[in-house]
């Protein structure tokens, strides 16, 4: 028997085309996002060492400086912000998850039919 492509199927495939765009343009975002939080990672670690550095030299109680570092205004913000850059990019890999589940759903209906 020939095959005829039905409106269903055809909306099948219309959905597994619109999916893997979708995919692809999240794989590209999952590229720029990586970079961010790497670069929120190293700019937190950049501080939070010199805050160190800079405590030490002052003479601080060597028990208390990592406490004190917690608690500069700039490194917190850092921490903040290498938080957020991370959970950003958690969520884009989820939703990297989600799509490739609807792709594959798309295909099991596709075989289905």
């Amino acid at each position: 028997m020939p095959y005829i492509r039905t409106k269903e199927a055809q909306n099948h495939i219309d959905g597994v085309y619109k999916k893997n765009l979708e995919l692809m343009m999240k794989n590209d975002e999952l590229e720029e996002l990586s970079m961010k939080a790497a670069q929120a990672k190293h700019e937190f670690l950049v501080a939070n060492a010199v805050k160190i550095l800079e405590l030490k030299a002052g003479g601080g109680a060597i028990s208390l400086i990592r406490d004190l570092v917690k608690g500069d205004k700039r490194v917190a913000e850092l921490q903040y912000k290498w938080d957020v850059a991370e959970g950003v990019l958690l969520s884009c890999r989820e939703r990297i998850k989600d799509l490739r589940t609807q792709i594959d759903t798309y295909r099991s209906l596709l075989t289905w039919l």
